[in-house]
């Protein structure tokens, strides 16, 4: 939710990011991107910037414009293939 507790952000498996007018409960903006799905979304305190991560990328939305602003690489490596402390 929002600092004014007027927008609520979904992150959705689909991949899309969902904004929601609390008082009228109308999707107001959807937001596309993330290939492997959304898992949360948060505001900036202003309310004009979201953050949402995936199991892809982080990505950060200008609300303003409706579009993204920036998308960072994946930020994770491989899963790992040994076992931890293993001769």
């Amino acid at each position: 939710m929002d600092a004014k507790g007027t927008s609520l952000a979904v992150a959705n498996s689909d991949g899309t990011v969902q904004l929601w007018d609390i008082a009228s409960e109308r999707r107001t903006i959807t937001l596309t991107g993330h290939t492997l799905g959304a898992i949360t979304a948060a505001f900036s305190p202003s309310g004009s910037t979201l953050v949402s991560s995936g199991n892809d990328t982080i990505r950060l939305w200008n609300l303003d414009a409706g579009r993204r602003r920036a998308t960072s690489a994946t930020w994770w490596g491989p899963p790992s293939t040994g076992t931890a402390g293993a001769n």
